[in-house]
C-alpha cells in the first residue's frame, strides 16, 4: 500500500467526532472535487473527470466511474443542502478571518455577472469585500434570469448576506442598475449602510428641479473639467450628487452619496468597484472557466459556485503569503504578476493528490469545523 494510500484514512478520521462515516466520504470528494478544479481550470465534470484517477491514486478505475461519483455528490441532499453554507462558513470565518483586521477595508462590492448555457441562464449577484485592493466574495444569489436584479431582489439577498457577515457601517459602492428609492432606503435605515452608487443621467433629475436645483447647470460645468457636488432630498433622506467628466470624453460620472466625505475622494473611493470586475474575470476566463457549468439544478448551481469561491478565496490567501501582503508581486520578467495567480499556481502543487490537499487544509485552514444543519 502507498504512503498515501495509508494517511487518507487517518485524515478523514479526524472528522470522526463531528461527522458520520458516509458524509466523511463526501468531505473527500468534495477535495477531490476542489483539485479537479484547481488542475483542470474548469468547473465542467466531464472534464475533470479525467483527471481524479491521478488526483485519487486510482489510475485504473475508468473515467466514467469516477464521473458517476462526481454526479452522486452533487445529487446527495446533505451537499446540495448543508454543506455549501458550510463551505461559505468556513471561507469567511477560517479563511478571511485570519487576514489582518487592520487591513480588512470598510467597503462592500456589489455586482453581477450573466451568461447563459444553451438555454439556461444565470445571473450571479454577488457582495464581497475588499482586502488590500483584492475583492474576497462573501455572499452570492442565483437569480437565474436575463436583465437586472430588482429592488426586492437585491434587498433580501442584502438581509441574507447580514445574517452571514455583519455588514452596519460599511460603504456600498455599486454601478448604475442598483438604484431605486425603496433599495436606498433599505440600505440607510434597515441596514444601516452608507453608499456610494453610480448613476445614469437621467436618474432623479426631476428631484433636483422640483428643489430648484439646474441639473443641465450642473452637467455643464462638469464637462468642463469641475467636479460638482450638489447636496438635495430624495424621499425622506438628504443624499448628495456627484458629477464629474469621465476622462476626456464628455461622458459624465454621476455618483450617489449618503457620505460627507469630500467630493475628490468620494470620487476616489468609487474607482475601488473595479475589483468586483477584477474578481469575475478570476472566477471566469482567467481561472476557472465558470461558463463551462453546466448544471440546470439551482441547489447544485450554488453548491459548485461555493466550491469555486472556496478555491478562489484559499488562493488569494497562499498569494498573499507569498507576496508578503503586498497587492502584486514584481516577477524575474519584470511583468507584474496577479496575488490570485501567484497563489492558484502555489494551491495547484497542493492539489496534485487529494491526500495533499486534506493535509494542506488542516494545517492551514480548520476545516474540522462541523457543517450548521438546515
Amino acid at each position: 500500500m502507498k504512503k498515501e494510500e495509508k494517511l487518507l484514512p487517518s485524515l478523514l478520521n479526524k472528522f470522526k467526532k463531528d461527522l458520520p462515516k458516509s458524509q466523511q466520504t463526501l468531505i473527500h470528494t468534495l477535495c477531490v472535487i476542489i483539485s479537479g478544479i484547481m488542475i483542470k481550470e474548469t468547473v465542467n465534470l466531464n472534464k475533470i473527470k479525467n483527471q481524479i484517477g491521478t488526483i485519487t491514486d486510482k489510475p485504473q478505475t475508468k473515467a466514467n466511474s469516477h464521473y458517476r461519483r462526481l454526479t452522486r455528490f452533487f445529487n446527495n441532499p446533505f451537499c446540495r443542502y448543508v454543506l455549501w453554507k458550510w463551505i461559505l462558513h468556513l471561507v469567511i470565518k477560517e479563511v478571511i478571518g485570519q487576514l489582518d483586521k487592520r487591513k480588512l477595508s470598510p467597503y462592500l462590492l456589489l455586482d453581477g455577472t450573466c451568461w447563459e448555457f444553451g438555454k439556461t441562464s444565470f445571473h450571479f449577484l454577488t457582495l464581497s469585500i475588499v482586502y488590500e485592493k483584492i475583492s474576497l466574495p462573501i455572499f452570492f444569489i442565483n437569480l437565474a434570469k436575463k436583465g437586472i436584479s430588482n429592488q426586492a431582489e437585491r434587498k433580501r439577498f442584502l438581509q441574507m448576506a447580514n445574517k452571514l457577515y455583519p455588514l452596519q457601517g460599511m460603504i456600498l459602492l455599486a454601478d448604475r442598475e442598483y438604484v431605486g428609492r425603496d433599495w436606498f432606503r433599505e440600505l440607510i435605515q434597515g441596514l444601516g449602510l452608507n453608499f456610494i452608487i453610480r448613476l445614469s443621467q437621467s436618474d432623479y433629475k426631476a428631484d433636483l428641479q422640483e428643489q430648484g436645483i439646474s441639473y443641465a447647470s450642473m452637467c455643464k460645468r462638469a464637462r468642463k473639467g469641475k467636479i460638482i457636488d450638489q447636496s438635495f432630498t430624495l424621499g425622506d433622506h438628504d443624499l448628495r450628487m456627484v458629477i464629474t467628466k469621465h476622462g476626456q470624453s464628455d461622458e459624465l460620472i454621476i455618483l450617489l452619496t449618503n457620505l460627507n466625505y469630500k467630493k475628490s475622494r468620494i470620487l476616489s473611493l468609487y474607482r475601488i468597484r473595479w475589483q468586483i470586475e477584477c474578481l469575475f474575470k478570476c472566477l471566469k476566463t482567467n481561472g476557472f472557466n465558470l461558463e463551462d457549468l453546466s448544471f440546470k439544478d439551482p441547489a447544485k448551481v450554488r453548491l459548485l459556485i461555493s466550491i469555486v469561491i472556496a478555491c478562489y478565496v484559499l488562493s488569494v490567501r497562499e498569494g498573499l503569503a507569498a507576496c508578503k501582503l503586498n497587492p502584486y508581486k514584481l516577477t524575474s520578467k519584470k511583468r507584474y504578476e496577479s496575488v490570485f495567480r501567484k497563489g492558484y499556481s502555489l494551491l495547484c502543487i497542493h492539489s496534485q493528490k487529494v491526500v495533499l490537499l486534506l493535509q494542506w487544509l488542516f494545517l492551514n485552514v480548520g476545516i474540522t469545523t462541523k457543517p450548521k444543519p438546515t
